[in-house]
């Protein structure tokens, strides 16, 4: 068996159940977050197309409400996109003595 410290890897520090606890978790935040991806994708696509149809068909005061709308979640998503990929905030699964 190889020396932990000579090939550069560390032993493990949990144990085969904590293993399978933190393995349930990550399945259980996948579907979710497939979840809010779906939801959220449905939910904005509904939103600009109902946007757009307004700027191009609605009265004067409509399209201007409808076009700042459309701006407004232009920003929106790319300020939710750049706090996403925030690699200051930590993520993912936690052991529970941790929380």
């Amino acid at each position: 068996m190889a020396d932990p410290i000579s090939d550069g890897t560390a032993p493990p520090t949990s144990t085969a159940e904590e293993d399978r606890g933190t393995a349930g978790q990550r399945h259980i935040n996948l579907l979710w977050e497939t979840t809010q991806r779906q939801i959220a994708v449905f939910v904005v696509g509904v939103a600009v197309l109902v946007a757009a149809y307004l700027s191009l068909m609605g009265e004067d005061a409509i399209r201007m409400a409808a076009f700042v709308f459309l701006s407004n979640m232009a920003l929106l998503i790319a300020n939710s996109y750049f706090q996403r990929t925030n690699h200051t905030k930590t993520g993912g699964v936690t052991p529970k003595g941790d929380r």
